[in-house]
């Protein structure tokens, strides 16, 4: 046989009788090496469609053979025009490549390899074509390391119209990522003295405060329409820094009654708390600010509010059930429910009944155990109230008193009494009624 020529699929088999033997042992266990060279594909494609057809099946691959190719370009002035050659190729390409990586997409990692490799060919224009077509639509806020080197590229004269379009776009939906972005762009290019970036940092934060509260808003959408945000500690302390820092002082008490006004921005008394401990550490003049005592007074008065006093012992055994609903089962439940003297009681209905009553004890959160007695006809539905209620609410009591303790620790500094004296000394009070 000469070199390169193919034998038939028979000729195959009889010139081989280990392979053979191979198939007959193995029966139908698996690929013979028969069926595999049957079903063989050489697939070719030209060179200067490498990257697109890398694309076709994914971002990853595409983004190491770029990665790939400007390690090739050694000369940094000669090879600049290929690098930028290829990163126009690069974007062109997204589109499909997106289309096939929806995974990656979605968690932001087929975002963050691009703008990184871009940021790599350091091309400012191809890299504000990316900001704009892509970026501002597909954000996640885990690509901020990757985009603040992209952005430092760019420079703040391309910056000074896209940052701000930017921040008004995504802090609505991604509040947390945005702060954290600018908090970055601030502490690295504008905390440097460089009179432009601050100046691109302030127009960033005015933005972010202006469309803040849109984030709490519900937007149309049925079940997949994107859920209200809120802030963590770390991007309600990113927030205050922001404006303290890049913004003035006003802008900077507008951001804490902006949180003190929209309690669902940041609950008063576990987001607040640990953000103003963050916010300490993070720059002690920062508690000398009218913002700080804002928010201290604000987390005071919400813990002061609920928790100053230990819960009372609950009396009777009435629970407030608002079934919504007139079956018989239902009657028979609110009856219970509305007895304050009843501990247990049983209701006999069909399995149906049985499961409807089950569904409005677990939504509607009623201290209600309840089983299943399988005997007679209709079987029973066994129900037992309990005091769940009141042993969360200890729980929760006990979780405030120590946040109390933080906020003490954590009280503003001031150079002589203050508005928050009354605050404090009820705090103290509070804290020390259980040791």
């Amino acid at each position: 046989m000469e070199d390169g020529e193919l034998l038939p699929d028979r000729a195959l088999a009889d010139a081989d009788p280990d392979e053979k033997r191979i198939e007959e042992a193995s029966g139908n266990a698996g690929a013979s090496v028969e069926h595999v060279y049957k079903n063989a594909a050489l697939v070719l494609w030209p060179k200067a469609r490498t990257l697109e057809t890398l694309f076709t099946a994914g971002i990853v691959g595409a983004v190491e053979y770029v990665e790939a190719q400007l390690r090739v370009e050694a000369d940094e002035v000669a090879g600049q025009s290929r690098r930028s050659a290829i990163g126009v190729r690069l974007i062109d390409a997204w589109p499909i490549a997106a289309a096939r990586d929806w995974p990656r997409r979605k968690s932001g990692e087929s975002l963050r390899s691009v703008v990184s490799v871009l940021a790599k060919i350091s091309d400012p224009e191809l890299i504000l074509r990316f900001l704009r077509e892509v970026v501002v639509k597909e954000y996640r806020g885990t690509e901020n390391s990757e985009l603040a080197v992209a952005i430092a590229c760019v420079g703040t004269g391309r910056m000074s119209t896209f940052l701000p379009r930017f921040v008004r776009v995504n802090t609505p939906k991604h509040p947390a990522g945005v702060l954290d972005l600018i908090c970055r762009l601030g502490r690295e290019l504008g905390g440097s003295g460089n009179h432009d970036w601050s100046k691109l940092t302030r127009l960033a934060v005015a933005a972010a405060l202006k469309v803040l509260p849109r984030a709490l808003e519900r937007r149309a959408g049925g079940i997949q329409a994107p859920s209200p945000k809120s802030l963590d500690d770390t991007a309600l302390s990113d927030l205050v820094w922001l404006a303290n820092r890049f913004g003035s002082e006003s802008q900077a008490a507008a951001a804490a009654a902006l949180v003190a006004k929209h309690p669902a921005l940041a609950t008063p008394e576990r987001t607040v708390p640990q953000a103003l401990v963050k916010m300490r550490a993070r720059d002690d003049s920062l508690a000398r600010s009218s913002a700080y005592g804002g928010l201290w007074n604000f987390a005071a008065a919400s813990l002061l509010r609920r928790s100053e006093f230990v819960p009372d012992e609950p009396v009777g055994w009435y629970i407030d059930a608002r079934l919504e609903c007139n079956c018989r089962g239902c009657d028979q439940l609110a009856s219970f429910c509305r007895d304050s003297g009843a501990t247990r009681t049983k209701i006999a209905v069909n399995q149906s009944v049985r499961s409807h009553l089950r569904g409005k004890i677990t939504r509607l959160g009623l201290d209600i155990d309840f089983e299943t007695e399988r005997r007679g006809s209709p079987y029973k539905l066994v129900c037992t109230k309990n005091r769940n209620s009141h042993k969360q609410r200890l729980a929760e009591y006990a979780e405030d008193l120590e946040t109390m303790r933080v906020l003490i620790d954590a009280v503003p500094i001031r150079a002589g009494p203050g508005c928050c004296e009354p605050a404090l000394a009820r705090l103290r009070v509070a804290t020390s009624i259980l040791g």
